[in-house]
């Protein structure tokens, strides 16, 4: 079995850039793998905005897709293709 690491779930708040918590923060500066929901049409996603001023060169980016649908059987699909991407890190 390889080595076990650690999955945070941080929020990265409302949207404004400026209200992450500091221990989210801190966190997030640690973390090898900083995996958030992709943006749509070629657009970074809302996550990605704020995160991304935060993060080094260094950290891997792992954009998750998730599609705006009520489909229970595509967002079913979604988040286990999501799982499987986390799962490698």
């Amino acid at each position: 079995m390889g080595q076990v690491g650690t999955l945070y779930g941080l929020s990265v708040g409302p949207g404004d850039r400026e209200l992450i918590t500091l221990k989210a923060l801190r966190i997030l500066k640690q973390a090898p793998v900083v995996a958030f929901p992709a943006g749509v049409r070629g657009k970074l996603g809302m996550a990605q905005q704020i995160v991304g001023q935060w993060l080094d060169t260094q950290q891997i980016q792992l954009p998750l897709t998730f599609p705006y649908v009520q489909d229970q059987d595509i967002l079913t699909q979604a988040w286990n293709e999501a799982a499987e991407q986390v799962w490698h890190y």
